[in-house]
């Protein structure tokens, strides 16, 4: 089978200092912010956004010099985004940036041996294929004289690693086009005159520290790593591996035992990703409950900006009372992805 591993999202969280100077970028402020930062603005060059950063965080539980900067989707694509980052390193001292969400995919027509994705969907609501592990999915699709299923997701949105496996040239058609997308099909060879599907892992800042199987060494996903294709397609498909497989349902009892479905006919497990220990029940609830109180400030958008502030001040002080400030920093900026 042919396929081609993209970037599709690249974004960063932590500390950085802004110069006065914004040259060779030009500095657009958006007339909003987000319920995480009072302001948005996009680095332009070349007539093109480059950068959209978050910065001057609301609450006063992040570092004044907090920001989020995410890569515009084109530039991952063409990779002039590597050349935009020497050059905002020149605009802004960073102190403290790693990536915090990371979308790698895949892109094909059909998997190994010519398995289409709608019968591995449809193999899998049949329960002929059995995935491995547990979890809950999502599908949609349409009733016809067929269900003609488009979209199998594993995750929540707020999940470490999320799965995605979609028809790509019907987004493309029905939702929005991106001719750099249909571009890297052509020069990859994909079949263009048919169906192009992607399987996509969405990893946020928590699924970026990995260790390697085989020597136990553990390492943070940075720019350099993701610059190199090998890591890439090994991160790939591990990631495949782990959270994307699936199994022949047979008559013996021992699972183990079933017959593994090749999608990409290299199974393998390079990286797996660092797990922290287990935390206590009480410990569990509490984050829980901040994790309530994160979720009630952010669907009551109705609400008096008077009523949000009690909100995010009683959040706070119970992160502060339970010692559990970076859980609740962990929530905004997983908020502020969706943003």
């Amino acid at each position: 089978m042919n396929y081609i591993i993209s970037l599709d999202w690249l974004s960063f969280w932590g500390t950085a200092q802004i110069y006065n100077s914004w040259n060779p970028f030009q500095f657009e402020i958006k007339p909003y912010g987000t319920s995480v930062f009072a302001t948005v603005a996009d680095l332009v060059l070349d007539n093109e956004v480059c950068f959209t950063l978050a910065f001057n965080p609301r609450s006063k539980i992040f570092h004044e010099n907090t920001m989020q900067i995410k890569v515009n989707n084109r530039r991952l694509y063409t990779g002039q985004w590597l050349r935009d980052w020497a050059l905002l390193q020149q605009v802004i001292r960073f102190h403290e940036i790693k990536i915090s969400r990371l979308d790698i995919a895949a892109d094909f027509n059909s998997f190994k041996n010519g398995l289409t994705p709608k019968k591995l969907i449809n193999n899998f609501l049949t329960c002929d294929f059995i995935k491995t592990g547990r979890g809950k999915f999502y599908v949609i699709g349409e009733q016809k004289k067929y269900i003609d299923a488009q979209y199998l997701r594993f995750g929540k949105g707020d999940s470490d690693v999320s799965a995605y496996l979609y028809n790509k040239t019907k987004e493309l058609d029905q939702v929005k086009d991106k001719p750099y997308i249909r571009a890297t099909w052509a020069s990859a060879g994909l079949d263009t005159s048919r169906d192009i599907w992607r399987l996509e892992f969405s990893l946020k800042s928590q699924a970026l520290k990995l260790y390697q199987k085989n020597t136990g060494e553990a390492m943070d996903v940075t720019t350099d790593l993701i610059t190199n294709r090998k890591f890439l397609l090994d991160l790939y498909l591990s990631m495949q591996s782990k959270y994307f497989s699936f199994q022949l349902k047979e008559n013996q009892k021992n699972k183990s035992r079933w017959k593994r479905v090749e999608l990409f006919g290299t199974e393998f497990e390079v990286y797996d990703i660092v797990r922290c220990p287990e935390e206590s029940d009480s410990s569990r609830k509490n984050k829980i409950f901040l994790k309530n109180l994160m979720l009630l400030d952010k669907e009551m958008r109705t609400l008096k900006q008077s009523y949000k502030f009690v909100l995010e001040e009683l959040a706070e002080d119970y992160a502060r009372e339970f010692n559990i400030q970076h859980k609740l920093a962990q929530f905004r900026a997983n908020q502020a992805h969706y943003q």
